[in-house]
C-alpha cells in the first residue's frame, strides 16, 4: 500500500521518459497500465533476444500491467475510450501531433472523463521554432548545456547515463503527483505539459546562476573547484572521491588523515579561498600521499577523521556494497517467465515501513483480457 494506491495510471509512453515516469508512480502505489501497440508493443522490448528480458525494458516497466489495443482500429480505440473513463492519470511522450492523429488528445478525451491529469512529455515543448524536432536525450543534452558540464572538451564523447530521460520522467512524476493535489481541491481535471530541454535546464540552475550573476561561464571541472571534491588514486590504483565543501573541519580532518597537518599553515593552501583558486596545485600536492596506501586503507582512515569520502564504485561493486544491500535498493532474482532480473525497490519509507519490492515488468499483452474484463464489470 502507497500513498497513490486506488488511483489507475494509462501509460503510454516508450523508451525512457514516459515509462520511468509512470514506473514512479507504481512504486507509490498507483495501478499502472500499459497500453501497447501490436505487433511488438514498446520498442525497448524488441532490445532482447526472443524469450529473454530486455534489460532496457526492465528497469522502467516495473510493477505494471500491459494491454495491447490498436488505437488506430476504431474498435480497439473504443475500448481505450472505456479505460480512459476509469483513469485518474494518463502519461504519453508522443511527438508533437501524433495523439492528435490518433483521436487521443487531451481536447478529445477529456470530454469522457474530465478528472483526468494528462501528462504529455516532449522533447522541446508543443510550439516554437524545434518543436517538431525529433529528440532524444544526448539532443537534450546539448541544447541545455548539461552536456559540456559533463564532456571531456579535448576528447568529446557522449558519456554517462540518460539523465536528460531520467531527470525528465522524474518533472513529469512530481508534476501528476502536484496535480493530483490540485484536482483533490478543484475536483477538476488538467493537461500538463513537460518538456526535456526545461527539465534539464531547471536541472542546471546553479550554472546559469554563476554565469548571468558573475559572468563566469561553467565547464566539467568547475564545481568541483568550489566544492573541493576531489578523486584520488589510492596505492592499488583503485579510485576515492572526497567532498570537504566548507566546513573548516573536513580540511583539518583530511591533513591529520595524511599527516599532513604542516598544510593548515601553509601559505596558499592553509585558506579556504585559496584553495579553491589553486585546486590544480592542491590535488598535485595530495596525489603521492594517497599512493602510499590503498583505498580501503584511505577510506577506513577519512572516516576515523570524519572526512566526508567514497569509493568511486562500479555499478557491480556498489550490487555488492553493504549499505545498499542493507537497504535492499535491487535484488537479483530467476523470474520464471523473464530470467534473471533485478527488482527494484522504492527509495522511500512510509512511516517507517518500507515498501516491497516492485513486481517484474509485464509480457507483452499480459494483462489484456484481465483489464477488458474489468471494464466490462465496471459498466453499469
Amino acid at each position: 500500500m502507497g500513498p497513490l494506491t486506488g488511483l489507475r495510471v494509462l501509460d503510454l509512453g516508450q523508451y525512457i521518459t514516459g515509462p520511468y515516469a509512470t514506473a514512479l508512480l507504481a512504486e507509490m502505489g498507483a495501478d499502472v497500465i500499459k497500453v501497447e501497440s501490436p505487433p511488438d508493443g514498446d520498442p525497448f522490448r524488441s532490445w532482447a533476444e526472443k524469450g529473454k528480458a530486455s534489460q532496457m525494458f526492465l528497469p522502467y516497466n516495473h510493477g505494471k500491467r500491459s494491454i495491447v489495443l490498436d488505437l488506430k482500429a476504431s474498435g480497439e480505440r473504443a475500448a481505450f475510450y472505456e479505460l480512459v473513463k476509469t483513469a485518474d492519470v494518463l502519461v504519453e511522450n508522443f511527438r508533437p501531433g501524433v495523439t492528435g492523429r490518433l483521436g487521443i488528445a487531451y481536447e478529445s478525451v477529456r470530454k469522457l472523463n474530465p478528472r483526468l491529469i494528462y501528462c504529455s512529455i516532449t522533447g522541446f515543448g508543443t510550439d516554437g521554432p524545434y518543436a517538431d524536432q525529433p529528440t532524444y536525450d544526448a539532443v537534450a543534452q546539448g541544447y541545455s548545456g548539461l552536456a559540456s558540464l559533463l564532456m571531456d572538451h579535448e576528447n568529446p564523447r557522449v558519456v554517462g547515463p540518460a539523465m536528460a530521460d531520467m531527470l525528465t520522467g522524474q518533472t513529469a512524476a512530481f508534476c501528476v503527483v502536484s496535480a493530483l493535489a490540485g484536482r483533490a481541491r478543484s475536483g477538476k481535471g488538467e493537461l500538463v505539459e513537460v518538456n526535456m530541454l526545461s527539465s534539464l535546464a531547471r536541472f542546471i540552475t546553479g550554472q546559469f546562476s554563476k554565469l548571468v550573476v558573475g559572468g563566469a561561464e561553467e565547464g566539467p571541472y568547475t564545481r568541483a573547484t568550489y566544492s573541493q571534491a576531489y578523486a584520488f588514486r589510492a596505492g592499488d590504483g583503485e579510485v576515492l572521491l572526497i567532498h570537504l565543501s566548507s566546513p573548516d573541519k573536513f580540511w583539518r580532518g583530511l591533513c591529520k588523515a595524511l599527516e599532513r597537518e604542516d598544510l593548515l599553515t601553509h601559505p596558499v593552501f592553509g585558506k579556504h579561498g585559496n584553495r579553491v583558486r589553486q585546486y590544480e596545485a592542491l590535488k598535485k600536492e595530495l596525489q603521492p600521499e594517497f599512493a602510499k596506501r590503498t583505498r580501503a586503507e584511505w577510506l577506513s582512515l577519512l572516516a576515523e577523521h570524519e572526512v566526508p569520502c567514497a569509493p568511486a564504485n562500479s555499478v557491480s561493486q556498489t550490487l555488492a556494497d553493504a549499505q545498499v544491500r542493507h537497504l535492499g535498493i535491487v535484488e537479483i532474482e530467476d523470474d520464471p517467465v523473464l530470467g534473471r532480473i533485478p527488482r527494484f525497490r522504492p527509495p522511500v519509507k512510509w512511516s517507517g515501513v518500507t515498501p516491497d519490492l516492485m513486481s517484474r515488468p509485464p509480457q507483452l499483452g499480459e494483462h489484456t483480457e484481465e483489464i477488458l474484463a474489468e471494464l466490462r464489470q465496471a459498466k453499469p
